[in-house]
């Protein structure tokens, strides 16, 4: 009963997968980020309470699954296009707010479910950046110099992320304003701007960065739940309303003096025209102005089109608040009309530089802003540029070797190996020249350690990881090198240091940022080593840091439902699987996925299930691997579990199951790679051999040796070679094809056919040879058994075996050795072995002259138990030993008694009954039973089946007419003799017989008779 429940749970589920599958991607809807399910809508209402307090809004979507009950969805956004959902949702997971996303379709209506209305500040923009660390320590440069300076984090959408460094937040614009204004007076800032933002807390001044940045970063390193959402807490959604105090250098001349309201009215008019731009660099200032109207059109193409609530901002003109509308901000490049005009000026400007700054900083800034901006050919251009200068300052010559490797690396990043082969060099040279780098050299050997995993040299990696950790203890990055050195011996498949370092990581750094990862990659190494419960206590340890199942990343979830079908684990394995299909079924790794739940059943035995999963791979993903693996594994369930009884939907799979060689043969047609090909070969001899058609798997095994000699199936195709022969010398030596069987085992001897097969199949081998004449190959089967086998009961028949080949080839003294030897190890003087030594013994003795020692030999086995043939034969030799003694009574005995034994309908068997009745009529003559004689006579000449037979017949039957007395058949018996011969050699004979009988008549019977 709880089979065919199980079985019953299945088909719903495969049901289920298919429903998805047929609607995927037919129905028009908008898509959101989905961040994680709940059972409890409280629980998902905590998750949406946090997502909003870090900026993030957030949308709670109740959905009913079949069998799987109600559940409560939360969103991280809701967009229009997939495109942006996804963009918008690395945004999140790169930011740390989430971890991992999916994106789902949801009703349009949603779209609008989520704005709060702001609350406004200002802060001073002075520069952005992509590097957190370089903003913060921007920060730290300003704080030195009285300014209470903070890093904020903001997503741009289509720009990415950046770390932007305020000079002070306000609640008042013109309080900025001023504020910006005297710091620039005093030489602290250059450029800026002052954008009103939405979110940030109104207390004292400066003190809003932290609250957008470095509370979340707090509550997430101490593993604090967030605080619950409050009214205020959700209204505050951080979007940006920017107004540029900076401008051209003309406008940037009356803000120095920006202390009065005509001032102010100037910047808000200023902004009416521009729209500002993210800086970039160490220290790099925003600046806009310059840029025409035709621009500005070009930058506000898309404010009709909805955008997500991070990065976006409004600007307001005149007090009166514009339509949202998204941000255009991009870093500030050689490209931008602004900043062509003022390296141009910088370039040509003959007059002296002001203090601080020179025509080589101006250079530096603008190849450390195409560095920010992600252009890093040009960056690494332009350091180079700079580098040529040999009178160039040494912090200056600092700045530009450390950013040009990291060009290098960046440019790695895209799979260009040169640049990870130059980026390692440089950062080798870096480590040579600033041996003594208090900051920077930890970052160095940490990249350089992520260069060498990207061209597979972990043991190099190795050795940086463990000069960062050795060289740097107290560096941030060590936590991060312990979890890389447990996931490079991961990868490297030395799970047991694997295990190690990952152990290391997980227990020292409890709330590390990887403990996930770590987690995921030591339950899966215990799994590798089958250390099964150890793996099961860490997945579950891990599993526990997500709020359910679903929130689980895909690839983590695919790795915990690898273990559990590793160990064993098939149905929770099962249900993982067909889970993960129905949250991703447009993944990538859906294939994987599927194919992987058909083989768990195929495991369990449910064919029929298992060919429905599997058929589905082969149908929706026709050209994939997983497609050409359940068409193989479809084809085993052929062989293992054939005639089962299936329902007619899953007949799109059947030809595959009914006719597993046809599939292979099918895959095999469709695969290019050498490996996959000689692997389907090998899987196609063992589904011929277990079919029973073994000339076709010995050929498709050869084939494959052939082909292949040195491949990666190379041991298994010689022990199927052996053993196939071995079937067919088998069938071949049964049906009496000597001349087959000699050919196979030729055809496999030189794959150790004699050190590999069974005995009986070499011993067949080798009668088959004999029998062809082949009696050095003979020997050379039986002198290998020899040494498999001495002293056990198989070296006794081969032994015995070579005693016949040396006694065929009259070698007597060698084949009585032999013989002798076998006697010895013989387990009992009545086996078969001993039989047959005792046999040829008696063969040899006969053969020597030695009629009573081998009569004795023959006496000896005469009444054994044996096989009917064996009877007759040893009867037969028994009474040709004795009619040579002249022991005519005996030997008749003999003869009779192998004429007594049911003889088989065979050419051995009828020539055997007629050399006995030839044997057995011979010694009636030599007794004097002339009656008899002529009898048994008459009946051979009956069965001769060629001249000579029949002429020696005649010849014995005319000496028995002329003695019974019958002088009248005996004549007419010589005179057929004479004339039914040609030659004159029986006439002689004839002419003979005729005298000595009359000799015998007249001289030799009447002497008998006195």
């Amino acid at each position: 009963m709880e089979r065919k429940n199980s079985t019953m749970t299945v088909a719903i589920l495969i049901l289920w997968v298919s429903a998805a599958l047929f609607c995927a991607g037919r129905c028009e809807a908008a898509f959101g980020v989905h961040v994680a399910s709940f059972k409890e809508k409280a629980h998902a209402e905590a998750l949406a309470t946090s997502l909003e307090e870090k900026g993030c809004p957030a949308v709670i979507r109740d959905v009913s699954l079949p069998d799987l009950g109600n559940w409560h969805r939360v969103f991280a956004g809701i967009h229009e296009d997939r495109g942006e959902a996804r963009q918008y949702g690395e945004a999140l997971r790169k930011r740390g707010i989430i971890d991992e996303y999916s994106l789902l379709s949801v009703e349009r209506d949603a779209l609008n479910r989520i704005d709060t209305p702001p609350e406004a500040g200002f802060g001073i923009l002075v520069c952005s950046f992509r590097d957190r660390e370089r903003a913060e320590a921007m920060a730290d440069r300003f704080q030195k110099k009285g300014c209470r300076a903070r890093s904020v984090f903001v997503s741009l959408p289509g720009r990415g992320d950046w770390y932007r460094v305020f000079a002070g937040f306000y609640e008042d614009q013109n309080e900025a304003g001023k504020r910006a204004a005297e710091l620039k007076k005093e030489g602290i800032l250059e450029d800026y701007t002052v954008m009103e933002l939405e979110g940030i807390p109104r207390g004292e001044p400066d003190a809003g960065g932290a609250a957008v940045h470095s509370r979340i970063q707090d509550e997430a390193k101490n593993g604090r739940a967030p605080a619950a959402d409050t009214g205020d807490a959700r209204a505050r959604r951080r979007s940006e309303k920017t107004e540029n105090c900076g401008g051209s250098s003309d406008d940037r001349g009356d803000a120095a003096s920006g202390a009065n309201a005509d001032d102010a009215r100037t910047q808000q008019r200023n902004v009416e025209e521009t729209v500002g731009s993210e800086g970039s660099g160490d220290g790099r200032k925003t600046g806009s102005a310059g840029v025409d109207g035709d621009t500005m059109q070009a930058k506000r193409r898309d404010v009709g089109k909805p955008e997500d609530s991070v990065g976006s901002v409004k600007v307001k003109t005149g007090g009166k608040e514009q339509p949202d509308c998204p941000v255009e901000e991009e870093p500030m490049t050689a490209e931008d009309p602004v900043s062509v005009q003022s390296v141009d000026a910088a370039k040509n400007d003959t007059r002296s530089a002001p203090p601080g700054k020179t025509v080589e900083d101006s250079l530096l800034m603008e190849a450390l802003s195409s560095f920010e901006a992600e252009k890093y050919e040009t960056a690494l251009k332009q350091f180079e540029t700079i580098l040529e200068d040999e009178d160039l300052d040494e912090d200056t010559k600092e700045i530009a070797i450390r950013r040009a490797a990291d060009s290098f690396f960046q440019l790695s990043l895209g799979g260009d190996r040169r640049s990870v082969n130059s980026a390692i060099d440089r950062y080798r040279e870096i480590l040579r020249l600033y041996p003594d780098g208090v900051r920077g050299n930890d970052d160095i050997l940490l990249r350089m350690a992520k260069g060498y995993e990207s061209l597979g040299l972990y043991h190099e990696g190795l050795r940086e990881l463990n000069r960062l950790c050795d060289d740097y203890p107290d560096s941030p990055l060590v936590p991060g090198a312990v979890y890389l050195r447990g996931l490079f011996y991961y990868r490297m498949q030395k799970f047991e240091k694997a295990v190690e370092e990952l152990s290391q990581y997980t227990s020292e750094y409890p709330q590390g940022k990887d403990l996930r990862a770590a987690l995921i990659t030591l339950g899966d190494s215990y799994s590798q080593l089958g250390r099964f419960a150890e793996a099961d206590e860490v997945f579950d340890r891990a599993i526990r840091m997500w709020p359910s199942l679903e929130a689980v990343p895909r690839q983590d979830l695919l790795t915990l439902g690898s273990h559990y079908m590793r160990s064993g684990n098939y149905e929770r394995g099962l249900d993982i699987f067909l889970s993960w299909f129905n949250l991703y079924p447009e993944a990538p790794e859906a294939p994987e996925v599927l194919h992987g739940a058909g083989r768990i059943l195929a495991v369990m035995d449910q064919v029929p299930a298992a060919l429905s999963l599997l058929a589905m791979v082969v149908k929706r993903y026709p050209d994939t691997r997983q497609a050409m693996e359940s068409i193989v594994i479809m084809a085993d369930l052929g062989l293992r579990r054939p005639g089962q009884s299936l329902p007619c939907h899953i007949f799109d799979g059947m030809e595959y199951y009914r006719d597993p060689v046809s599939a292979f043969d099918e895959v095999m047609a469709q695969s290019e790679e050498r490996e996959r090909r000689d692997e389907l070969l090998f899987l196609k001899a063992n589904a011929l051999v277990q079919l029973k058609r073994y000339r076709e798997a010995f050929e498709t095994a050869r084939s494959l040796q052939e082909q292949s000699p040195w491949g990666p199936f190379r041991k298994e195709t010689i022990h199927n070679l052996t053993d196939i022969a071995g079937h067919l010398v088998d069938n071949y030596h049964e049906d009496g094809n000597h001349l087959a069987a000699a050919e196979i085992f030729f055809e496999v001897r030189r794959f150790g056919f004699v050190g590999a097969a069974d005995y009986e199949s070499l011993f067949n081998a080798a009668d088959s040879l004999v029998e062809v004449g082949l009696i050095s190959a003979a020997r050379f089967i039986y002198e290998g058994i020899l040494s498999r086998c001495r002293p056990e009961k198989p070296a006794a028949r081969a032994m015995v075996a070579l005693a016949g080949i040396e006694f065929r080839e009259k070698r007597y003294d060698e084949a009585r050795t032999w013989a002798e030897e076998a006697l010895k190890l013989a387990s009992s003087s009545r086996s078969e072995s001993a039989r047959r030594a005792s046999e040829i013994i008696g063969n040899i003795a006969f053969a020597e002259g030695d009629c009573e020692k081998a009569a004795g030999h023959f006496a000896a086995i005469a009444d054994v138990e044996a096989s009917p043939e064996e009877q007759r034969r040893i009867m037969m030799k028994y009474g040709h030993v004795l009619k040579a003694l002249r022991h005519y009574s005996a030997a008749a005995v003999q003869y009779e008694r192998a004429l007594s034994i049911d003889a088989v309908d065979d050419a051995d068997a009828l020539h055997s009954s007629r050399a006995a009745r030839e044997g057995l009529a011979e010694c009636h003559f030599y007794r004097g039973n002339y009656e008899k004689s002529a009898l048994l006579y008459r009946r051979l000449l009956e069965t001769a089946r060629n001249e000579t037979e029949t002429c020696w017949v005649r010849y014995r039957l005319g000496q028995s007419y002329a003695r019974l007395p019958d002088a009248d058949m005996a004549a007419q018996t010589f005179e057929l003799l004479k004339n039914g011969s040609d030659g004159p050699f029986w006439k002689r004979v004839a002419d003979y017989g005729q005298d000595y009988e009359s000799f015998y008549a007249q001289y030799v019977r009447p002497d008998q008779a006195r």
